[in-house]
């Protein structure tokens, strides 16, 4: 009987690990990175919490990681010279193709949606709006190291996204990858053809409602469509909306526009915390993030070269 009863956990143990393939994304772990983000305090370019975070990331991608690399560069915006620094890491590059996976890591230098005008001159927390999907990123790579995918992934964090008043201030960083993008799409000296692109931005958001962005539908409409599917797949139909709702300038416009890379834009727009000094991980959850990492996982795993 003992004998019996050992050989059938030993095949639920086997069955545990076939559906799983070894590979479950941690919403707690994710969770831990992003306090970690917020903790720092304000990671505006030019602060001292900028080059903080810089490291912060960077180490994270350096245990999962090929390569991973700070592309700096100077910009002008309102009036002031600005150092930026992207994150670049590469997963699997000897693979043929590439899926880029995207967000910013920045936060807003200012609050300019609060109504206490006391306020608006502080810096916003930037747990969701930045730290979330940063946090996913992070995540999905320690996740992916355990189960190598079949495409090589490139993961871009972005500077300067939500810098400005305007949007002549914002997507800073995603402008100036976008420019000069085909210089990062090599490994060894082979030029990469990369497939599509996933940004992801305010994903944190404890009330979790994704619908559909509108300009991906025009851009990435079938890359979107699939991971739609694969949502409604895990059972998080509830979660990833069917259906549009808003068009949402953001980081995948330059992607788009500029580079030519079909990029679709997953964000939580809904969100009454956006620019405010309010945006703290209380606001924000482990399962929140866990739902967004299964889905991206899912996504490209099942990723055919």
């Amino acid at each position: 009987m003992r004998k019996a009863v050992f050989l059938l956990a030993l095949l639920w143990a086997f069955l545990l690990c076939s559906c799983n393939n070894g590979v479950a994304f941690d919403g707690d772990a994710a969770y831990r990175l992003l306090e970690s983000q917020t903790r720092i305090g304000d990671r505006s370019p030019g602060t001292p919490g900028a080059r903080k975070c810089v490291a912060l990331i960077k180490g994270e991608m350096s245990k999962y990681c090929s390569r991973v690399y700070e592309d700096r560069f100077t910009v002008s915006a309102e009036g002031k010279k600005l150092r930026l620094t992207n994150i670049v890491a590469l997963q699997n590059p000897a693979a043929d193709k590439w899926v880029l996976v995207c967000s910013h890591w920045d936060n807003r230098p200012f609050c300019d949606r609060e109504e206490d005008k006391a306020l608006a001159g502080k810096y916003c927390p930037g747990a969701n709006d930045g730290a979330s999907s940063c946090a996913v990123l992070m995540e999905t790579a320690r996740q992916l190291s355990l189960r190598k995918p079949k495409v090589g992934v490139i993961y871009v964090f972005f500077d300067g996204e939500d810098y400005g008043h305007t949007e002549k201030g914002m997507y800073l960083g995603s402008t100036w990858f976008a420019k000069q993008a085909k210089k990062h799409f090599v490994w060894k000296g082979t030029e990469k053809e990369v497939k599509y692109g996933i940004l992801l931005d305010m994903i944190g958001d404890s009330s979790l409602n994704i619908c559909k962005e509108a300009l991906s539908g025009i851009y990435a409409g079938k890359e979107m469509a699939k991971v739609w599917k694969n949502a409604a797949d895990l059972g998080y139909g509830d979660v990833f909306i069917d259906r549009e709702k808003y068009a949402v300038h953001d980081d995948h416009i330059p992607l788009n526009e500029i580079a030519g890379i079909p990029t679709m834009d997953i964000i939580d727009f809904d969100y009454p915390y956006w620019h405010t000094t309010r945006d703290t991980a209380d606001k924000c959850s482990p399962e929140s993030l866990k739902k967004v990492g299964d889905v991206v996982l899912k996504t490209l795993l099942e990723e055919k070269p």
